[in-house]
């Protein structure tokens, strides 16, 4: 397949997704409920201003994301597939990627990979940030999955 979304300067960008993309998304992870649930460790870390968070998805496992409403910087280590509306993203190695607000992934990992989302931010708690960035905060795999929390204070 290789990288089929719209490059800035031979860099991949992840577009904002519009309501058919958006759609297939609800539809694909409501089926994803349906299937056997993955346990997967969420870190984060709120340092200098900014909120990153990771998790690492196992080789064969598909994630659909929640809708994410501002801009971020993705940052892939791994071998994934990102569906993104008409799209699609393959990455095999580390990869940072802008992404624009208004998206929702559906992702395949082809082997473990670790998925790192990064945004500026004023929050000081992790339910902070992550209302910052979706409305969807209840469904995240952190209200239900193991943490790491590091909050420097920085």
């Amino acid at each position: 397949m290789g990288y089929l979304v719209k490059r800035t300067e031979n860099k991949i960008v992840i577009p904002t997704m519009n309501s058919d993309h958006l759609q297939l998304a609800k539809r694909a992870g409501e089926y994803l409920m349906t299937t056997p649930p993955v346990q997967m460790t969420t870190s984060h870390v709120i340092h200098g201003g900014m909120y990153l968070r990771t998790i690492v998805i196992p080789a064969g496992i598909a994630v659909v994301g929640v809708m994410i409403k501002i801009p971020t910087t993705v940052i892939i280590n791994g071998k994934i597939t990102f569906y993104v509306g008409d799209s699609t993203i393959e990455i095999d190695g580390y990869e940072i990627i802008p992404a624009r607000a208004g998206r929702q992934q559906i992702v395949v990992a082809i082997e473990d990979t670790s998925v790192t989302m990064v945004f500026p931010t004023e929050a000081t708690t992790v339910e902070e940030a992550e209302m910052e960035f979706t409305d969807e905060w209840t469904e995240l795999f952190s209200r239900n999955d193991e943490n790491e929390i590091n909050i420097t204070g920085e």
